[in-house]
């Protein structure tokens, strides 16, 4: 079956083109491919890998960035339970009227749930 022999991945495409491209420049005179479809191949070669290339930069930037992402969550998180804490500590010494919850949007002495952002 024909379709199985095409490129399916991204690297695999070029590695393809990058064959149809050396065929050009290596000079074949009875070859089965026209020299517009060859240029058309080289032009085509350029843009992938390109594509490509910005592909693999923006994931490897973006993992980079979500590990700092996660880092800094991580610690506001832990920033945030310290400060409930010891607000909640306060309130319990008498320090903080209970009633100050209300500016803060706590409804009761519970930690909050941290499920999502």
């Amino acid at each position: 079956m024909p379709y199985r022999r095409l490129p399916n991945t991204d690297i695999a495409r070029i590695n393809a083109l990058e064959v149809v491209v050396e065929i050009k420049h290596t000079g074949f005179r009875d070859i089965a491919l026209s020299q517009d479809l060859l240029t058309a191949a080289e032009r085509q070669l350029i843009v992938l890998r390109n594509s490509h290339d910005l592909h693999r930069q923006a994931v490897k930037m973006w993992q980079e960035n979500n590990q700092k992402y996660r880092e800094i969550i991580k610690n506001l998180t832990a920033y945030i339970i310290d400060f409930v804490k010891a607000y909640n500590a306060a309130i319990e010494r008498g320090e903080i009227n209970p009633d100050s919850r209300v500016y803060y949007r706590m409804t009761d002495a519970s930690l909050p749930v941290f499920n999502s952002e």
